[in-house]
């Protein structure tokens, strides 16, 4: 079992929990690309993290954005392993996805090939801003991009005049999920860099609660959290979740923010990434699962209407 826990922390599963239930939402739309969109988007946050972790190992420093902060309980041959394997699942993956959604594919591409590039010789000196704004850009590159795409491929649809027969478009609820997505991956990273803040003061690097100090982060997250809590009240309003994800993300926020304003910065990212991914979980379940239940009435009706003709045989 510790084997176990070892390698979910290794292969940066925590990671997926928060990005990859938003990619099913895309996935019920059209010119999505479906599963292998999904596939291919997993593979595509895995091979980030993957790399990121071992641009800060490979020069003796701890991994920021993760739940597990101490480098020796990562088995750095297997990340190297699990990158190598990860990458060329990428590259088959968006091949793929090329035949369904091209522009998502070539992004897939440019990603990978910026991230290879980006990360390849760690983050010491000449790498020392990649953390900076860090809480902005990776949700930005991770959720919105992708959605962007996505919708741009569908608005041209529609100017052309055609459409995907059975496939609905991206609508509010699925923009106000990634979002708040967005959000809460957001929160999370944040409150990871928090966590190291004077460790990355001292070693130079260029996160925003290094740059712009502990006040002012704290702030930020403040507003981060606040903002999550209102859209996910605002979803259960407008009736595109249930009661428990405002819930979980509120109880979730408090929580964060007392263990940081205590200086209790280690338990910060676990206390929010378990609300953040509950909360994306059940999001992300009640908006794929709506326009299936509002498709159930219509059959019904249709049945009503249209009975199935009597085939059965005249009695004698």
């Amino acid at each position: 079992m510790p084997r176990l826990f070892r390698a979910i922390r290794t292969l940066r599963i925590d990671l997926l929990a928060l990005t990859v239930p938003f990619a099913f939402v895309w996935a019920t739309t059209s010119h999505s690309g479906g599963l292998v969109m999904v596939v291919t988007f997993a593979l595509l946050v895995l091979l980030f993290a993957l790399s990121f972790d071992l641009s800060l190992l490979s020069i003796g420093m701890d991994p920021r954005v993760s739940i597990a902060r101490d480098r020796f309980q990562y088995n750095v041959e297997l990340l190297e392993r699990a990158r190598g394997l990860t990458l060329s699942a990428v590259i088959i993956a968006a091949l793929v996805l090329l035949f369904v959604q091209w522009g998502l594919a070539v992004f897939a591409l440019l990603a990978a090939a910026t991230t290879v590039v980006l990360l390849r010789n760690g983050a010491g000196r000449s790498g020392a801003r990649r953390l900076f704004l860090a809480e902005w850009l990776w949700p930005l590159a991770m959720l919105i991009v992708p959605m962007g795409i996505i919708w741009l491929w569908q608005w041209s649809d529609r100017q052309a005049g055609g459409g995907s027969a059975g496939a609905p478009p991206l609508d509010a609820p699925a923009f106000a999920a990634t979002i708040l997505g967005a959000l809460l991956l957001a929160a999370f990273i944040l409150a990871s860099l928090m966590h190291s803040e004077q460790a990355d003061r001292a070693s130079g690097l260029r996160t925003t609660p290094a740059v712009a100090g502990r006040t002012t982060a704290e702030a930020v997250l403040f507003l981060v959290l606040s903002a999550a809590v209102l859209l996910a009240i605002a979803g259960v309003s407008a009736g595109w979740w249930g009661f428990w994800p405002a819930a979980l993300t509120a109880a979730s926020a408090l929580l964060a923010l007392w263990s940081i304003g205590h200086r209790i910065d280690s338990i910060a990212p676990a206390i929010w990434w378990i609300g953040a991914a509950a909360t994306g979980i059940l999001v992300s379940a009640s908006v794929v699962r709506a326009p299936m239940q509002a498709q159930i009435p219509d059959v019904i009706s249709d049945l009503i209407r249209n009975p199935a003709p009597d085939t059965r045989p005249p009695s004698p």
